[in-house]
């Protein structure tokens, strides 16, 4: 079933996703890539399943440390790829862009 998603700004707007890559990238030290956005597909892709296996329709600062937890406890290599993933600062970005900066939303 198709997903819909948004990074909401605190003000309650949405954001676009070419700023929210732009942001991620910069924050991961790296250069955006204008045709493919890779570092946003990445974190949405995360807040995305997050909600899959709940009720909920925003990712929360307790659902992403539920999430690390199941994962380092039951899937070692998504988590291991998710930690090393931009050396290392994927991880250290989740709470920044889906629950902190941005609250991430998504709806089916």
């Amino acid at each position: 079933m198709p997903v819909s998603f948004a990074f909401v700004k605190p003000d309650g707007s949405n954001e676009t996703l070419d700023t929210v890559d732009k942001q991620i990238a910069e924050f991961c030290g790296e250069e955006p890539n204008k045709d493919v956005l890779s570092f946003m597909d990445n974190m949405s892709d995360i807040g995305c399943n997050i909600l899959q296996r709940t009720d909920k329709a925003e990712v929360t600062i307790d659902m992403l440390g539920k999430y690390i937890t199941y994962l380092m406890k039951h899937n070692m290599r998504l988590y291991t790829q998710i930690c090393w993933h931009k050396n290392g600062k994927l991880m250290a970005a989740l709470p920044k862009f889906l629950c902190n900066d941005y609250t991430f939303k998504a709806w089916r």
